[in-house]
């Protein structure tokens, strides 16, 4: 299945996206039904055996049929949840979204053409393109899948380089710096695995153009050059913190 947020794959019964953390509200949901059920599951088998010990041998036939069915039922459960779409109307959510599939696609590689890649996301988020499994946005993927990231580094930036002159803004500086290193990473990483890709599309010029831009964006609020960039993202953990704060206090 796919995340709700990043738009990644994670597997059905992974209660938080190991990408961006997000909760995976369908497995929450199968887990506490689950428990739901083996609770009424040991309720339904103490009542049929209670009732067997007093009837006798006919009822201890009647046990094991019970407990077979409910078996069978329980199959089934775990069944219909791990294979049911956890919101009911995503199929009519779906088909919706199909029509306006050309539209949609219109608007984006409009923004897109602009190198208006922040407003690109925020579109794709609000007409629900990240998470849509429609074959009309398979060649978006590379876009869908790097924009979540590239987003969160500028926003990052963009508050480190607000809150410098305050150092009392820097409470949080560690969870700042934290956050732009692990998106950083996802983003130039990313960009490097979809160049390299056989699936290639005519949106890959948009990733090259996305990577630039947050080149550009560290070199105005971090005053580094190319150079400094590559040796940033060589560092640490703990040496970028140090880097980045060096930077921001120039």
């Amino acid at each position: 299945m796919i995340c709700n947020k990043c738009g990644r794959q994670i597997g059905i019964e992974d209660k938080i996206c190991p990408y961006c953390g997000t909760e995976n509200e369908f497995a929450l949901k199968h887990d506490k039904n689950m428990r739901s059920y083996g609770g009424k599951f040991d309720s339904t088998s103490k009542n049929v055996i209670d009732t067997a010990k007093r009837t006798g041998k006919f009822g201890t036939k009647a046990v094991i049929m019970v407990i077979l069915i409910l078996v069978i039922v329980a199959t089934r459960i775990v069944s219909s949840y791990n294979y049911a779409d956890p919101d009911d109307g995503e199929d009519k959510k779906r088909a919706k979204l199909a029509k306006n599939t050309t539209e949609n696609i219109a608007q984006i590689d409009d923004l897109l053409e602009k190198g208006q890649y922040v407003e690109a996301y925020e579109y794709m988020k609000e007409h629900g393109v990240l998470d849509s499994d429609a074959a009309a946005y398979k060649e978006l993927d590379c876009i869908r899948y790097l924009s979540d990231d590239y987003c969160k580094c500028i926003e990052y930036l963009e508050e480190m380089a607000y809150c410098s002159p305050d150092p009392d803004c820097f409470d949080n500086f560690e969870s700042h710096s934290y956050g732009f290193s692990l998106y950083v990473d996802n983003v130039f990483n990313g960009c490097k695995s979809w160049k390299e890709s056989d699936s290639n599309g005519k949106y890959i010029k948009y990733v090259y153009g996305m990577e630039t831009q947050l080149r550009d964006a560290m070199k105005v609020y971090l005053g580094m050059d190319d150079q400094d960039i590559e040796e940033f993202l060589e560092l640490s953990e703990a040496k970028r913190g140090v880097k980045l704060e060096e930077a921001l206090h120039k």
